[in-house]
Parts: structure tokens; C-alpha cells; sequence
């Protein structure tokens, strides 16, 4: 039961922050909130003596961002992604899900990249799942452009890549996500 607690805290935690982070927008401008789900291309090796491929498979992302000094040329983010739809590991009957948390440093104010670091809760489920969860180191970029505002929201793509690696088990998500934020 207290492996699961983590991931479930750091989530509580993000939510709770980019609530906050979204009342002082509409007051300071000092953050911006953002929903973005995404379309991925996912896969991942396992196997420490014999590694072997899953195989990519599609899957779908939900995340929050929280991006401050949303005005300025660069600024940080705070980013938490969920991936729900699993990737098998082809040597035994498991199942790895993850919840990505990152931080970054958005540069450009229309067109940006975002490189970010940070560590995945990495959640295992199925008849061979050892450990209920584990956490693990992760890395990501992403590249978006800015569109115009319309009807008070601001939507636009960005291209993103998501990696997280331990011993026996490495991850990744390539596709893209949609941003939603209020137009300020």
C-alpha cells in the first residue's frame, strides 16, 4: 500500500500547486496553468542479460503545466505527464505505466523549446510485477509553437519526447501534446 502513496502525493501536490499557480495568474500574471493531453508513440527495452525490444505500441498522455513568468522570453515549468495505456515487457507477464514529473526552462515566447529533467513513478502491474512501483530518472524536450488566441483560450501543439531509465527497464514516449491555457 505505501509504494502506491507516493505517486498519488506528488500528483495531489501538482494539482494543488497549479490550482494555486492559477488563482495568482488571473491576479499577478505570474503563472500560467495548462492542461495538455497528448498522442504518443510509445515502446521500451527490459532485460538486464538478455535485453529485448516491446515493440512500440500508441498510447495517450494527460498532463499539467505550470509555466512561470509566462510574459518573459524563457521561464520555468513545472510539468507532471501521465501514461496510462501500459507498455508490456516481452520477457514476463508485466505491465509498466508511468507519471513523469519534470522541471524545465521554456526559452522563446512563440516558438520554444523546453528541456527538462526530473524522475517518473514508474507503476508495474501483472502476474510477474515484483515491486508495485519504482521511481526512476527522466528526461524530456519538447518544441511548440504558440498560436493566437481565440474565444479567451490559447491552444497549440508541441512536439514531445519522454525517457526514463533504471536497470533492466528503459522507457520512452515520442509524439504530441496539445497545451490549453486562458489567454492572458
Amino acid at each position: 500500500m505505501r509504494p502506491r502513496v507516493v505517486p498519488i502525493a506528488v500528483l495531489l501536490v501538482v494539482i494543488m500547486t497549479a490550482a494555486s499557480a492559477d488563482a495568482q495568474e488571473t491576479r499577478t500574471g505570474i503563472a500560467e496553468l495548462r492542461f495538455s493531453p497528448g498522442v504518443v508513440r510509445q515502446g521500451g527495452v527490459f532485460g538486464d542479460d538478455d535485453p529485448e525490444g516491446a515493440g512500440s505500441t500508441f498510447g495517450v498522455t494527460a498532463g499539467l503545466q505550470v509555466r512561470l513568468s509566462p510574459t518573459r522570453r524563457a521561464g520555468l515549468v513545472f510539468e507532471a505527464v501521465l501514461q496510462p495505456v501500459g507498455v508490456r515487457n516481452p520477457h514476463f507477464d508485466e505491465t509498466l505505466r508511468s507519471l513523469y514529473t519534470q522541471v524545465g526552462i521554456e526559452i522563446g515566447r512563440r516558438t520554444y523549446v523546453r528541456p527538462s529533467l526530473g524522475v517518473a513513478f514508474r507503476s508495474w502491474s501483472g502476474a510477474s510485477a515484483g515491486e508495485a512501483t519504482s521511481l526512476a530518472p527522466a528526461i524530456g524536450l519538447a518544441i511548440g509553437r504558440r498560436g493566437l488566441p481565440t474565444a479567451g483560450v490559447s491552444v497549440w501543439p508541441e512536439l514531445v519526447l519522454l525517457s526514463s531509465f533504471e536497470a533492466g527497464a528503459w522507457h520512452w514516449m515520442i509524439g504530441v501534446q496539445v497545451p490549453i491555457a486562458r489567454a492572458r
